[in-house]
């Protein structure tokens, strides 16, 4: 399959984070049409243990963990801020490559005049949608 393989958008949606109770939620979102989470867990301030993971699927079956070992894993990973004061706006990024997939997991938070709007969106790439066949 080329392109596009899967846009998952949460407006403001809250899913039960997979992320464990001694673990920081960086984000978490309900894939829509199904009872399966995505969500970014870990602790980058850990001084001695820094770590962070992607993982998809539920709290009963969980389907994908990336990277598998936690060893360097905030190397695996790429990251985009950007912040915007007229609007108290706020757009975070994380990227990463696992086996011919890219992965884009975007949060983004604004004020609006109807109130504080949040954002969360994963979208996923195969290989030939980034790097087209020669």
């Amino acid at each position: 399959m080329q392109g596009l393989l899967l846009f998952l958008l949460a407006h403001s949606a809250t899913a039960q984070p997979l992320c464990q109770t001694n673990e920081k939620t960086y984000f978490s979102c309900p894939v829509a049409g199904s009872h399966k989470t995505a969500s970014v867990c870990g602790d980058v301030r850990d001084f001695e243990r820094p770590r962070l993971e992607y993982r998809f699927g539920t709290s009963k079956h969980i389907e994908l963990i990336y990277p598998a070992l936690p060893f360097e894993s905030l190397q695996k990973f790429e990251f985009n801020q950007a912040i915007s004061k007229p609007d108290n706006s706020e757009l975070n990024e994380l990227y990463f490559k696992n086996g011919d997939y890219y992965y884009g997991v975007t949060s983004y938070i604004a004020d609006n005049e109807h109130g504080r709007v949040k954002e969360r969106s994963i979208a996923v790439f195969d290989r030939d949608q980034i790097l087209p066949k020669h």
